[in-house]
């Protein structure tokens, strides 16, 4: 959901423009908005609230293709990224879920990552980290070419979103990487 401004500044078609050169056109805007980019048929949708050259936060909906590589494996929502980063362990993730489940059970819904904050069993900074990781593997599916539209409109997204806080050159690198079969990052 956006939040603020509902002018659209840019749009335009996937099949002439690729969202990888919509991104790198990204890096030169020196305003506020939210880039959403959409597959045909409204089967997924992604918005990226950028500022200045950074990509604050991300909103998706709906499916990526199962095709779409990925940054972090396609069966791994958030539980499966702590338990991979060494976060939580599977007893600490499986009482999570099993909360969660209940609480929705009975019209309280929760985030996951709120409930093993508030029973201990994770700290902000790794969830932060988890949050970044999952929202960096959804940005995959942007640079597969494939049909769609995109547009730009003034202000920002409404929560939930996940964390980014990246520049978006840094992830352009991470997709040129992804797409070259590279290690992503040039310091390990």
């Amino acid at each position: 959901m956006v939040n603020g401004s509902d002018r659209r500044l840019l749009s335009g078609d996937l099949s002439i423009f690729p969202a990888t050169q919509v991104l790198q056109w990204m890096t030169h805007y020196p305003g506020e908005g939210v880039l959403t980019v959409m597959r045909p048929s409204g089967s997924w949708e992604a918005r990226i609230h950028v500022r200045a050259g950074e990509a604050i936060s991300l909103q998706t909906r709906g499916s990526a293709p199962e095709d779409t590589p990925s940054l972090v494996p396609r069966d791994q929502a958030l539980g499966g990224v702590l338990l991979k980063q060494g976060s939580v362990s599977l007893t600490q993730l499986r009482g999570g879920l099993a909360l969660q489940q209940n609480l929705r059970g009975a019209g309280k819904g929760r985030l996951l990552g709120e409930l093993l904050r508030g029973t201990g069993a994770l700290d902000a900074p790794a969830l932060d980290r988890a949050l970044h990781a999952l929202a960096l593997g959804h940005l995959a599916a942007l640079f597969i070419p494939s049909p769609g539209r995109f547009e730009l409109r003034g202000g920002g997204l409404k929560p939930p979103t996940l964390p980014l806080n990246e520049r978006i050159d840094r992830i352009l690198l991470h997709a040129a990487c992804l797409a070259d079969d590279l290690d992503p990052d040039p310091r390990s």
